[in-house]
């Protein structure tokens, strides 16, 4: 494993850490996360006490999403826009996937008031999304036995739970109007926590920051600081050994080069 990987590595453990201690998924039930000799895995039964987590990872069957287009390609003005939308709609994230050729391609999720409070909520079909190519569909067999079909196209998120009339990957491409690459890649129910971890992964601080909630309480600042503190930590420890390998990279190259240049020379 090279250092790059390494860095990587390292920030997905840290971030399963900090969904162990400050997360959890709600499917109608909180369910905590756990990591046991390298294993990361989601309790099959909700638990007990009386934990609230900050970070709030929600199934599917518990937000709207919605795919819309907007013929304005100045983001600043699009921004504006978006927040007199979005304002009146309780509990609704959004982000801009992309803007090209005068059109700009958003997604928001609106979550359902079931949905406990926390600090931060995010949408499972986004973190799969995240970690996909274009038109690569995934087919994600859930803890509590459901199906979902997630695919991403023109940087925008589109998913179904699976049910009596949209049971396959051609119906589910019909119904959301996406063609796809070749087959639906399997997720197993053992795989569904690792898949959530991964997506997180893949967020950045800015499309993070978009899914941070109101919540009303005194210890606000208390709470979105023992988050964003972890989370910015582990943003800059990455882009530092990122760059540390970089430039020992470019040093180590140059030292060969000059190498071969005076060996040449001789």
């Amino acid at each position: 494993m090279d250092k790059t990987d390494k860095s990587l590595s390292l920030k997905l453990i840290a971030i399963k850490r900090i969904l162990v201690n400050k997360g959890a998924y709600f499917d109608g039930e909180i369910r905590r996360f756990s990591l046991n000799d390298n294993k990361f895995q989601l309790a099959k039964q909700p638990g007990k006490d009386n934990f609230k987590p900050l970070i709030m990872i929600v199934s599917r069957k518990y937000y709207q999403e919605k795919q819309s287009t907007f013929p304005i390609d100045d983001k600043a003005e699009l921004n504006k826009l978006l927040k007199i939308q979005f304002s009146s709609q309780g509990r609704t994230s959004y982000c801009i996937n992309d803007i090209k050729n005068g059109k700009s391609y958003v997604n928001s999720w609106s979550f359902n008031y079931n949905v406990p409070d926390s600090v931060i909520i995010l949408p499972e079909s986004l973190l799969f999304a995240l970690t996909i190519p274009d038109k690569q569909v995934l087919n994600i067999k859930k803890v509590n036995e459901e199906e979902l079909f997630v695919v991403r196209s023109q940087e925008s998120t589109f998913s179904l739970v699976l049910n009596s009339n949209i049971n396959t990957i051609q119906k589910f491409s019909l119904a959301v109007g996406v063609s796809q690459n070749g087959n639906a890649k399997p997720i197993k129910t053992g795989e569904f926590a690792e898949g959530l971890a991964e997506g997180c992964n893949h967020l950045t601080l800015s499309l993070l920051t978009r899914f941070l909630s109101s919540v009303k309480s005194e210890n606000n600042t208390k709470l979105i600081t023992s988050i964003i503190i972890p989370v910015v930590s582990i943003f800059t420890g990455y882009l530092l050994l990122s760059s540390t390998y970089l430039v020992y990279e470019k040093g180590r190259l140059e030292a060969v080069l000059n190498s071969q240049n005076q060996e040449v020379t001789a």
